[in-house]
């Protein structure tokens, strides 16, 4: 049986950190063993790291920790710019300051989540054929994620009962340069479709200008990476996008 530990967080002396501080004293945020069980909420905004930021650990550490500041629910680092051995050097830094603020979501790396305790773990399409790590993931307490850009695929992601389905590219994006976006006709489909018990995370493109339009597609769980990681005030840019997801 999994002991629970209840967590409060020294107070510190940055009004930034602060605010952090209340809110995660407020929501008295429980550990279990080794890593956290955490279900997605509804409503949820997911930031997702930038390409390079882990080569850039500092600024890596003040984005996120903006984030949250500003409502985020989840964060999930992913970095195809960088190398494995940076990738997971910033996962192991990140972990001690996000997770227990924080749901922190390793991006296409099971073992690795497993191994520093993160909340949850990120599959790519093409992983969807990687049957030990998917076994791996969804037998563990991990929360359980995974990117489709088709119908095919968004069935095949069903059969493993994660805990979301993230689909896109909804918009043209700089993260998937060349892809053709999904679309929000095609976002709506993928949305009748997808099982109650599995939240659908809408990707790719999305800022204050457009989430409108994916609100009324009847989804209000999105992921973001530019219109964040790129804003000069992250905290108040993600509780616009919050506000709007309500």
């Amino acid at each position: 049986m999994a002991f629970i530990t209840w967590f409060w967080v020294k107070p510190r002396h940055t009004v930034q950190e602060e605010e952090l501080n209340k809110r995660i004293v407020s929501k008295k945020i429980n550990i279990f063993t080794s890593k956290a069980s955490v279900e997605l909420p509804n409503k949820s905004l997911i930031f997702i790291t930038p390409n390079g930021c882990c080569q850039e650990l500092n600024k890596l550490e003040e984005t996120c920790t903006e984030a949250i500041i500003g409502g985020v629910s989840a964060i999930q680092l992913r970095d195809l710019a960088s190398s494995v051995a940076d990738f997971r050097k910033a996962a192991r830094r990140l972990v001690k300051v996000v997770n227990y603020k924080c749901p922190l979501i390793i991006n296409r790396d099971v073992q690795l989540a497993l191994e520093i305790g993160a909340s949850g773990v990120h599959f790519a399409e093409y992983q969807l054929n990687d049957i030990t790590a998917l076994e791996l993931a969804t037998q563990s307490q991990l929360l359980v994620g995974i990117s489709v850009h088709s119908i095919s695929s968004m069935w095949k992601a069903v059969d493993w009962s994660p805990s979301y389905i993230q689909v896109g590219s909804v918009f043209h994006t700089q993260s998937h340069p060349g892809q053709e976006p999904l679309g929000l006709s095609r976002l709506r489909e993928i949305q009748t479709l997808i099982p109650s018990s599995i939240h659908l995370v809408a990707v790719g493109g999305i800022d204050l200008e457009n989430v409108h339009k994916v609100k009324e597609e009847g989804i209000s769980n999105i992921a973001v990476i530019s219109a964040i990681a790129h804003n000069s005030n992250r905290i108040e840019y993600c509780r616009c996008l919050k506000k709007l997801l309500e």
